[in-house]
């Protein structure tokens, strides 16, 4: 009699097997895992500023915004330290909006907030997971024959 009920169960235990194991929901869990990225925020202007321009920049909403020196290629990095960061902040890729305040020789020609937008490496054995990320350039476009 043990025998039948074996039987009896034992064919649908082993159909849920494999249907879980082909399904994969055993292996959709993420691990808990916090990333984060200590890299500098870089902005672009389309088109370039002029050669005599100034930009200032800070992460967040309604933060002071402090001068920030062009790198190659006309390009602007704002690191993740102080001026540029909350005081009370913690850097690591935690703020993801940037002010950026631009004056040309005519007058402020930017002065706005941007989403950074961010670039990710998925993890997982489909790619569910997030994973390690970093921010992709901020391109501030801006009228050039106002400024």
């Amino acid at each position: 009699m043990n025998r039948r009920r074996l039987v009896r169960w034992g064919a649908p235990l082993l159909a849920l097997a494999a249907m879980l194991s082909v399904s994969s929901c055993a292996m959709n869990v993420c691990p808990a895992i916090a990333y984060m990225y200590g890299g500098p925020a870089v902005v672009e202007f389309d088109p370039t500023l002029p050669s005599a321009s100034e930009v200032e920049s800070c992460f967040g909403n309604g933060c002071e915004p402090a001068p920030v020196t062009a790198g190659r290629a006309d390009e602007w990095e704002v690191p993740q330290e102080t001026p540029y960061v909350p005081s009370d902040s913690i850097p690591g890729g935690e703020i993801r909006s940037l002010r950026i305040v631009a004056s040309t020789t005519t007058g402020v020609v930017v002065d706005d907030t941007f989403e950074i937008p961010i670039l990710m490496e998925p993890e997982g054995v489909f790619g569910q997971c997030p994973g390690p990320f970093r921010f992709d350039t901020v391109v501030v476009e801006w009228d050039a024959e106002r400024g």
